[in-house]
C-alpha cells in the first residue's frame, strides 16, 4: 500500500533520492519529496505533458545509474520537469513488464521535454548510459489537460494498468460488464487515457492503447477482482477486451 500522502513532503537524503528518482527516456529528476498533482504551469501558452514511466534496473547497474543520473538531473531541471508522484511497485498482478519503479511527471511543454530527450548531448553521451542501467523501462507521454486532478492517499492502495485493447467494441463490453463488480469492490479510476507517445529500448514494444491508475480499499480487492475475471461470468469478455495487459500494485 502506497504509505505517503502528496500534501505532505516526505524527507529524503540527496543520494537516496538520486538513486530512487530514475527518469526515463531522456526525464531528469524533480525535487525530492511529494508535490500536488496540478503544478502551476510557468507558461500559460505551452501544453503541458504528463508523463509515467515504469523501470527496472539491471543487475549491478548502481554505477551506470549514477553517471546516467549526474548528467540528466541538470537537463531535465532546466527543461522545467516537475515530480508529480513516485511509486515502488509492491507487485505484478498481470503480465511480464515487472517494473519495481513507477514515476509520474510534469512538463510544461512537449518542447521541453524534446529539448532533453533529442539533445545532441543526451543522444552521444547519457542515452548509452540509460541502456545499461536499465533493464526495462516504458515511458507514456500525455496531454496534461486532458487529465482530471486527483490525490493519492495513504490509506488505499492503488494500481496501475497497461492494456493492448483486442478490439474496442470487446472492450467497451468488458468495460460495461464489470463496472458493477468494480463498485462493489470499491475501485475508483482515477484517470484511464490513451497516451499520445510511447519510448521503450525493446524494438517489439508497441504503444499501449491505455493506462488507468485505479484506486482501491486495500490491497484484497484487486485479488478477488482479478479473481473474479476468471469465473465464467467475466472470461468471455476479457478474452475478447485484451490482447495484451501489464498490472501491477503500486507501494512505497
Amino acid at each position: 500500500m502506497y504509505l505517503a500522502k502528496t500534501t505532505l513532503i516526505k524527507t529524503f537524503t540527496p543520494r537516496l533520492c538520486r538513486i530512487s528518482l530514475a527518469i526515463i527516456a531522456g526525464i531528469g529528476l524533480g525535487a525530492c519529496g511529494m508535490s500536488s498533482s496540478k503544478p502551476a504551469a510557468n507558461t500559460p501558452a505551452a501544453k503541458p505533458v504528463f508523463t509515467v514511466v515504469a523501470l527496472r534496473p539491471a543487475p549491478e547497474a548502481s554505477e551506470w545509474i549514477t553517471r546516467y543520473l549526474d548528467g540528466v538531473i541538470p537537463m531535465a531541471e532546466k527543461a522545467g520537469m516537475k515530480e508529480l508522484h513516485r511509486f515502488g511497485v509492491s507487485r505484478t498482478l498481470a503480465g511480464e513488464l515487472k517494473p519495481t519503479f513507477t514515476g509520474m511527471y510534469w512538463w510544461p511543454g512537449n518542447e521541453a521535454a524534446q529539448s532533453v530527450r533529442q539533445s545532441d548531448h543526451y543522444l552521444k553521451n547519457l542515452k548509452p548510459l540509460r541502456l545499461q542501467a536499465w533493464e526495462s523501462y516504458m515511458s507514456y507521454d500525455f496531454d496534461y489537460a486532458q487529465l482530471p486532478a486527483f490525490t493519492i492517499d495513504k490509506t488505499k492502495n492503488y494500481t496501475i494498468s497497461v492494456a493492448w485493447k483486442k478490439t474496442p467494441e470487446g472492450f467497451d463490453e468488458y468495460f460495461a460488464a464489470t463496472q458493477g463488480l468494480r463498485e462493489r469492490l470499491g475501485a475508483k479510476i482515477l484517470w484511464r487515457n490513451t497516451p499520445m507517445a510511447f519510448e521503450s529500448d525493446n524494438p517489439t514494444d508497441t504503444k499501449p492503447d491505455l493506462i488507468a491508475l485505479v484506486e482501491w480499499p486495500s490491497t484484497v480487492e484487486p485479488d478477488e477482482y482479478l479473481a473474479a475475471l476468471y469465473t465464467d461470468a467475466y472470461k468471455t469478455f476479457v478474452a475478447e477486451a485484451f490482447a495484451r495487459v501489464e498490472w501491477f500494485e503500486l507501494g512505497e
